[in-house]
């Protein structure tokens, strides 16, 4: 059996866990994500917490400085917990935030008194990789606050960085690779109350991806009747569901002997990495990522592609198949 078939195996053994968890279940859920240790945080972490709770509850230390997503500062439980915080506002953009150029601007304005300081991220996955970045060259710890579907289910774990850059007039995405896994990540279940519904569909192409090219019971779930949506519980049971899938994927093939981890992890992307590029990252990672997926499934003539069209109209997502 190879590492792939290996994964697909594991993966099926987490449905009926998934599936028994209530709703206090879910709102205090953990997983413990190991560091490999052909990774440079390895000589300081063995593992770290994906663990969803209220921002209240979690004891940030006194040296924390909070970079957020600007798009996020009129939320009323946000701003009384970043009341009296050391705070920075960061735009959410592709091509003006999400960059070494700007990620080196701000080490250089604000953090170059060598102070040790936990650096946390509020936003999404594009605050996440400059945070990351910030982290990661001022040898601080880290701690995610992810704010979307996109960003609980996919670019919290792993320790991913990357980066985008603009050379010769064009744009290139993730010119920058890198990893520096965090000490923690926060989910705080509040978020996701915080989305309109033309967004919020579009945040789940992550959890698309695992359900297609990893388990087909989280596909199946998608498509059932238990799946709405609009139901916060529910859909925070698809972003366990698909962290757990990746936890899966890591440990089996975290140094990517067979590329298993790779075969699902960008299943999508390198044909949304070619979109984003193609539209100088006007379009969002999530609807480019939608595209890729179906484009690829239909180059290999995938079995199940008639329901992934099935579910994309039940997502009111047909649009990114036509």
């Amino acid at each position: 059996m190879d590492l792939y078939e290996q994964i697909i195996e594991e993966s099926k053994k987490i449905t009926e866990k998934i599936m028994s968890l209530h709703k206090e279940d879910l709102y205090a859920y953990s997983i413990i994500f190991s560091v490999p240790t052909n990774h440079p945080r390895s000589r300081e972490l063995s593992e770290y917490r994906f663990m969803v709770t209220s921002i209240d509850t979690y004891e940030f230390d006194e040296n924390s400085i909070f970079l957020v997503d600007e798009d996020l500062k009129n939320i009323v439980f946000l701003k009384e917990f970043l009341d009296g915080k050391e705070i920075y506002f960061l735009k959410s953009s592709e091509f003006e935030t999400k960059t070494n150029t700007f990620a080196d601007a701000f080490i250089s304005k604000n953090l170059s008194d060598k102070t040790k300081k936990t650096v946390v991220s509020i936003g999404g996955g594009l605050i996440q990789n400059v945070v990351g970045y910030i982290a990661e060259h001022t040898k601080s710890d880290l701690i995610y606050i992810p704010t979307t579907p996109l960003s609980m289910s996919d670019s919290s774990t792993g320790g991913k960085i990357r980066l985008n850059s603009i050379k010769d007039g064009k744009f290139l995405k993730h010119s920058y690779k890198s990893f520096f896994e965090p000490n923690a990540i926060v989910v705080d279940p509040r978020f996701l109350d915080t989305f309109p519904d033309n967004v919020l569909h579009v945040n789940i192409a992550e959890i698309i991806k695992h359900g297609f090219y990893q388990s087909e019971d989280l596909f199946d779930y998608l498509l059932s009747e238990k799946f709405n949506i609009n139901d916060k519980t529910e859909l925070l049971r698809a972003i366990l569901w698909t962290v757990e899938l990746k936890r899966i994927a890591w440990n089996i093939d975290s140094h990517e002997m067979q590329s298993a981890f790779n075969k699902i992890i960008r299943a999508g992307h390198d044909i949304s990495d070619r979109l984003e590029e193609e539209s100088e990252l006007s379009i969002s990672h999530g609807e480019a990522l939608l595209r890729g997926l179906y484009i690829q499934a239909t180059k290999e003539n995938h079995p199940h592609l008639k329901k992934m069209r099935s579910l994309y109209d039940k997502l009111g997502l047909s649009k990114y198949y036509l």
